[in-house]
């Protein structure tokens, strides 16, 4: 039933001038997402201000390399991002926030609670699910420490969505910060691709229509599967909308940075 798959949006086929009125200009075409799935994932941003932006494609797995201490420093910027993941069975799933990443965090968790994971659901009629934050707790987002990758959500058992350190391998459980299902194909699951985008008021010059995107200019990389996927003993803090807090597990210690909307 739809209780399954949290907040649901169907996909259907795009109306008539929707496509040209109603999607993103994007600076390249992406290799994951066709247009119904980005206009579905434009629809679930939680502030109407970020519909009207820009996606600037500043990670790209077949572009920069499998390294999510790339992934993390392409997130540079005090703004908002969408991750999507493709895994070896064609799910498509990721998540979004609104705040630089750091590789400077520890095991420490942080972020906003503007977060959200999503999946796209393949059976029968295309569909989006999305889960935001639960308020259950404030595990958002960990990028530590070394070696780590990167992982939204905790408690309940698993990592809402688990990237290791190579991008080759991810995990998806049930965690108790997004109250949501297993993402991907399977609980462990092999990366096909993995992409950032960053949604700017303004692209490069190079910008394309998003038109020119969608499964035609899907690639395939050959990743191998790697070790396993620990899960580090930590506790951290979070974050209302606006704020970026950081707890740092050894000393409890603060550091709050406040931010302006992107």
């Amino acid at each position: 039933g739809e209780g399954d798959f949290g907040d649901l949006d169907t996909l259907g086929a795009l109306g008539e001038g929707e496509e040209e009125e109603s999607l993103p200009r994007m600076s390249e075409p992406s290799a994951i997402l066709h247009d119904r799935q980005v206009l579905a994932l434009v629809r679930a941003l939680p502030s109407p201000g970020l519909r009207d932006k820009g996606w600037n494609l500043v990670y790209s797995l077949t572009r920069d390399g499998a390294s999510s201490a790339t992934l993390i420093d392409s997130c540079h910027q005090h703004a908002a991002y969408v991750l999507v993941v493709e895994d070896s069975w064609g799910y498509v799933l990721g998540a979004s926030w609104r705040h630089a990443l750091s590789d400077q965090q520890g095991a420490s968790y942080y972020g906003t609670g503007e977060a959200w994971l999503f999946s796209f659901h393949n059976r029968g009629p295309e569909q989006l699910a999305v889960y935001r934050w639960s308020m259950a707790n404030e595990l958002m987002v960990l990028s530590g420490p070394p070696g780590f990758g990167l992982a939204f959500g905790g408690g309940g058992g698993g990592f809402g969505l688990h990237l290791d350190d190579d991008l080759d391998n991810g995990a998806s459980s049930p965690c108790a910060t997004f109250a949501n299902k297993k993402l991907s194909s399977a609980e462990f699951f092999k990366t096909l691709n993995v992409e950032v985008w960053r949604l700017d008021a303004c692209l490069p010059v190079q910008g394309l229509p998003v038109q020119a995107h969608g499964s035609a200019a899907r690639q395939e990389s050959d990743q191998v599967l790697g070790g396993g996927h620990g899960q580090p003993a930590t506790s951290g803090g979070v974050m209302r909308p606006g704020l970026l807090r950081r707890v740092d597990s050894a000393s409890a210690s603060e550091a709050d940075l406040e931010f302006g909307d992107v």
